[in-house]
């Protein structure tokens, strides 16, 4: 399996999602953190050509460049056929990973209430603010995107705000599960069901919102 530089773009991002990462032979390159509220895949073909189990994939990263060549030798992880740059690979049961049946929740989205494009300088302002939760909502014919402290209290800088035609609805979302976000343009989606999609050029990732306000609940 080769490294291209967009798939390691990728792997930086699941690392913030996920410490670990299992990579199943002709499976979706994708993962989840570990409480299951944030969801990711890549957006773009990756043929796997092996199961590939990584338990520290910040160090993984660190080893690996743009076209690295990786290879399973015995229970080890090769790269570049390097005697020395190698990792064990780890058993499939000790890393949290995505089930068939979450990953199909991403071929079966709830329709959405709202949707909103963000560019990638406001993508580095959520960013810039963990522990802090991202609300969107809508009142007042206005749709504002917000960040506010933790208890939802103080609002600390407001990110975005527009006219809007549809009904009242309000959405929050701790900025923690935020920060697997490339600083790019990115589509966000809010579902009926209280489930936040959030799409750029190489990342699909569905976050669950801490609280979700519409009509359709």
């Amino acid at each position: 399996m080769i490294i291209t530089a967009r798939i390691l773009d990728v792997l930086k991002a699941f690392s913030k999602i996920n410490m670990s990462l299992y990579m199943e032979k002709n499976g979706v390159l994708a993962t989840k953190n570990l409480n299951g509220g944030v969801y990711a895949k890549v957006n773009f073909p990756v043929q796997i050509d092996n199961d590939y189990g990584i338990y520290d994939l910040p160090e993984f990263i660190d080893r690996c460049y743009s076209g690295s060549e990786l290879q399973i030798n015995g229970t080890d992880i090769t790269i570049d056929r390097s005697t020395t740059a190698k990792l064990h690979s780890a058993d499939k049961s000790v890393i949290v990973s995505p089930k068939p049946i979450e990953m199909k929740l991403f071929e079966n989205i709830s329709p959405s209430i709202f949707e909103m494009n963000i560019n990638g300088a406001l993508v580095k302002e959520i960013k810039k603010h963990k522990h802090h939760n991202l609300v969107i909502s809508a009142s007042a014919n206005t749709v504002r995107a917000t960040i506010v402290d933790y208890g939802l209290r103080n609002e600390v800088m407001r990110l975005a705000e527009a006219p809007r035609t549809t009904p009242d609805f309000s959405v929050n979302v701790s900025t923690n599960n935020l920060m697997h976000l490339p600083s790019e343009d990115t589509r966000v989606r809010i579902t009926k069901v209280g489930v936040i999609l959030f799409e750029s050029k190489n990342i699909q990732s569905m976050v669950i919102a801490q609280a979700c306000k519409h009509p359709y609940l």
